[in-house]
């Protein structure tokens, strides 16, 4: 019993050893599932963040969607909008092209409307029009006010109608070049110059003011005409440009007809101008007539600015229309950028969502794991407890069977019961091999499923997830297709836009071909029809040649019949009605027998009565010439008459201020002496001499000049009247005999010498000058003696000059050029040493004089003397010096004269 306690109690502290070891085992698995537990909550929080997070970057990954369908919405309106522009630009183009073809054919209209040297002229001003308008201050012609162009670009007519009026009354001033002062014109006519631009004519605006001006006639208006100014329109903003347009139109009218442009001509003194450019000037001429494309300049320019405001018009249509495709590509621009950020956004949103799905997978695989091994440590529990159970059960029978006695004998039924138990034990021994052959059987199909689970299936799940990335990834690729889809579309409608031009280029290149055939059927028609003319005008000339030569032998015979007609004489109609029926025979016969009948009259004058007619209408004639040349030559010689008085006049009262002047001049001079002119007179035409009784009464101390002159008309005169009067005494000596009327023609030539010897008045000027004080000249009605003048002496009742001296004759010679100076004055005057030979008081009076009158006159001479020196206000002294002349300009009151002389 003892031993058997012993066993038993062995058995069960192995048995509770076991039981701790079990329990041990099972509060550390406790403590396992509990730390799993902490594991699978933080693994649940974490995936509902997750999960939320998830769910709000869907939402954005949604509404970032949206945004990209309504980006793709207008950024494909935006495209059919610069398709439609791409068309209008298109259409633009063609338009600047259209106009540009004709923009050339009018410049070359324009340019056949004038000659070369104007249309030069024209070009080469309008380019540095442009040039200046264009650059500005940086222009490289610089001017100082600016310029406004040709006259014709400066206004414009108010209806085309008036075109060719205002063209006509214009002419060449239409290209007159407005500018703003007369300094822009100098500047200009220096650049013409530099650049050899042919000549133009400016108009400067401030020389049109309403001071300068030609001022505007005050036409209240009619009915019947009209003021050229108020057709035509101009910039009011510029100054005195009505000014200048006044000067060109401002004394023309547009009248309904030429009757009231003539009568305005003449009362009113207004240039008249009709619709059609016939031209009535002020004066009453006309001028116009047949002008079939003459007046085009107008209807050119204005044709030219027309194009010109069209071309404008589309270039601004153009530029808004480039603006708008310049907003819509900047708007597409924007809607690719927004549309970049977009799927950039959604990229974002995309690989947030892939990583947020990986940590999901990886979770959920974490926490399926983090099952799997609780299961499994639950499972690993629950069998640890079971073998404690079992254990304590068996100790417990154990700690029973001990306190039971030791029996000696098993019973039968003990010892049957030990035998199935034994049997069972043997079974149960089978079955827990068994059972350990399958659980081992299981063991190595799980170790396999565990195996091809690694080794396959998790690589294949890792793989397909970086599928499931790819695809995710995939949005790149859609924002990158979505780009090329833009591109391709652009390239499709650029292709469209080609199509369409080359379609278009096709259907013209048709249509020309078309006309080209036309055309060249039209051409072969008409060649066809030239080769028909050609033969019906060799046909016609070969007629034509009959038809010549036949007229040609009628020609001879109406000629003939003509100057039978003429022998005939003037037939009455009685005699021609007597004659008409009568056959060609019959009137030959009779024409034969009146021919020998008017042989008896051969000796009779034919034609006595028609020349007596005729000479009595040219003496009625003769006789109407006679009194209009009769009442014509009274006219005449009233006339010369009165000229000649005027003339008489005008002689004598410049004489006399010349005569006052010269004395004055001369006792400026000559302190002590006196001067006087005197004007003599023909004595044969009965007026006597004006002065024939003042002559001096001493010869010594006066000394008198007489300069017989004729006028120039008197002379040339005389010289028609020699040339008259030997013509008509040749002829009057040959023909004398002949011809009665030569005769009369001699005797009026004699009557006109006579009356041409008669208009010769005055025979002479001449000076009497005193240098003493003594002497004293006589006045105009003192006795003066004939000086040994006889008649036809004309000339010797004056001294000679040269009886002077050199330096008298110079007093006397300055005192008449100051005189004639101061009736006549010239802007300067040039002397060449006037004082060389003059003593020292005539130098100083000389001086005296010069600077007294220099204000109002240049003085400008030459000399050795300082007197004139001293008066001078500029003084150039000329050296000549190893045969090279110099001019220096120095002070003339510091000049030392004497080193010159």
């Amino acid at each position: 019993k003892t031993e058997r306690n012993k066993d038993l109690q062995k058995q069960i502290n192995e048995y509770k050893q076991e039981i701790e070891a079990q329990e041990k085992l099972c509060d550390d698995i406790t403590k396992q599932n509990e730390s799993i537990d902490s594991k699978m909550e933080q693994y649940a929080k974490d995936l509902k963040k997750l999960q939320k997070l998830q769910r709000d970057i869907e939402k954005k990954y949604a509404q970032n969607e949206k945004n990209k369908a309504k980006l793709k919405k207008q950024r494909g309106k935006l495209q059919n909008d610069r398709k439609i522009l791409w068309k209008e630009k298109s259409e633009f183009d063609k338009l600047k092209t259209d106009l540009k073809t004709k923009q050339e054919q009018s410049d070359k209209d324009f340019r056949h409307t004038m000659n070369y040297n104007m249309y030069t002229s024209y070009v080469a001003l309008k380019r540095i029009q442009d040039d200046i308008e264009k650059y500005g201050d940086d222009s490289k012609y610089k001017l100082s006010g600016k310029l406004y162009g040709a006259v014709i670009e400066n206004f414009t007519v108010r209806e085309e109608k008036y075109n060719v009026a205002v063209e006509a009354a214009a002419g060449n001033k239409l290209f007159y070049y407005i500018v703003e002062n007369d300094t822009v014109a100098s500047e200009l006519i220096k650049i013409m110059q530099k650049e050899r631009i042919n000549r133009v004519t400016f108009v400067p605006l401030n020389q049109c003011g309403r001071n300068m001006r030609r001022q505007r006639k005050d036409f209240r208006g009619a009915a019947d005409v009209i003021a050229m100014m108020k057709l035509i329109a101009w910039d009011e903003n510029i100054v005195n440009l009505e000014g200048a347009l006044l000067q060109i139109f401002g004394n023309t009218l547009i009248p309904k007809d030429l009757d009231v442009a003539f009568d305005y001509a003449t009362r009113e003194n207004y240039q008249c101008v009709t619709l059609n450019g016939d031209i009535v000037t002020s004066g009453g001429a006309m001028d116009g007539g047949f002008n079939e494309n003459k007046y085009r300049r107008l209807n050119c320019y204005t044709s030219i600015r027309n194009i010109q405001e069209q071309y404008t018009e589309i270039e601004d249509d153009l530029n808004e229309n480039n603006d708008k495709l310049k907003g819509i590509e900047n708007k597409l621009l924007e809607i690719e950028n927004e549309v970049r950020r977009n799927d950039e956004e959604m990229n974002k949103y995309r690989n947030n969502l892939a990583e947020n799905k990986d940590k999901l997978i990886e979770i959920e695989e974490n926490m399926e794991e983090e099952q799997t091994m609780k299961s499994n440590k639950l499972k690993l529990l629950d069998k640890h407890e079971a073998n404690i159970n079992r254990i304590q059960t068996t100790v417990d029978s154990l700690e029973k069977e001990m306190k039971q006695a030791l029996k000696t004998k098993l019973s039968n039924s003990e010892e049957q019961k030990l035998k199935d138990l034994q049997s069972e034990k043997e079974e149960l021994i089978k079955q827990i091999s068994s059972s350990v052959e399958s659980i081992n059987e299981v063991d190595i199909q799980m170790n396999g499923i565990d195996s091809l689970l690694k080794d396959n299936l998790l690589p294949q799940q890792k793989e397909l997830l970086n599928h499931i990335k790819k695809c995710d990834e995939s949005g790149d690729i859609e924002q990158r297709l979505d780009s090329t889809n833009n591109k391709l579309q652009i390239e499709t409608e650029s292709r469209d836009k080609l199509s369409s031009e080359i379609q278009q280029n096709e259907t013209d290149i048709d249509s020309w071909n078309s006309r080209l055939k036309i055309l060249e059927k039209e051409i072969s028609e008409l060649t066809e029809q030239e080769q028909e003319i050609l033969l019906d005008i060799e046909e016609h000339s070969i007629d034509s040649e009959k038809l010549v030569g036949k007229h040609q032998a009628l020609q001879e015979k109406l000629n003939q019949f003509s100057k039978y007609i003429r022998e005939l004489g003037a037939l009455s109609t009685t005699d021609t009605n007597k004659y008409r029926n009568k056959t060609m025979d019959v009137l030959n016969k009779q024409l034969k027998k009146i021919k020998k009948d008017l042989e008896k009259y051969k000796h009779v004058n034919k034609k006595a009565l028609d020349q007596y007619n005729s000479f009595l209408k040219e003496k009625n004639k003769l006789n109407r010439r006679n009194e209009e040349q009769k009442e014509d030559k009274d006219h005449i010689e009233k006339l010369m008459d009165h000229l000649d008085n005027k003339k008489d006049e005008a002689i004598q009262k410049t004489f006399s201020a010349i005569n006052t002047r010269f004395r004055e001049s001369f006792k400026q001079l000559v302190s002590r002496g006196d001067a006087k002119l005197k004007l003599y007179k023909r004595k044969d035409n009965g007026r006597g001499r004006n002065g024939d009784n003042d002559e001096d009464e001493d010869d010594d101390e006066y000394t008198q000049q007489s300069q017989g002159m004729l006028s120039q008309r008197g002379a040339g005169r005389q010289r028609r009247r020699r040339r008259s009067s030997n013509i008509s005494g040749q002829r009057g000596r040959h023909n004398r005999n002949r011809n009665r009327r030569k005769s009369s023609l001699m005797s009026q030539s004699q009557q006109f010498i006579e009356d041409e010897a008669e208009d010769i008045k005055y025979s002479g000027v001449g000076i009497r000058v005193s240098f003493t004080r003594d002497s004293q000249i006589p006045s105009e009605s003192e006795p003066e003696e004939e000086d040994g003048r006889g008649e036809g002496g004309e000339g010797a009742r004056a001294r000679d000059m040269r009886q002077l001296s050199g330096g008298q004759q110079t007093v006397v010679a300055l005192s008449l050029i100051f005189a004639i100076q101061q009736c006549d004055p010239s802007p300067f005057y040039v002397f060449d040493e006037i004082d060389a030979a003059l003593d020292q008081q005539y130098r100083k009076a000389v001086a005296d004089i010069i600077a007294s009158r220099k204000s109002n006159t240049q003085f400008i001479t030459t000399t050795f003397r300082p007197e004139i020196l001293t008066e001078a206000d500029k003084c150039f002294v000329v050296d000549f010096k190893a045969k090279i002349s110099t001019v220096k300009e120095v002070d003339p009151n510091e000049v030392d004269i004497t080193q010159f002389t």
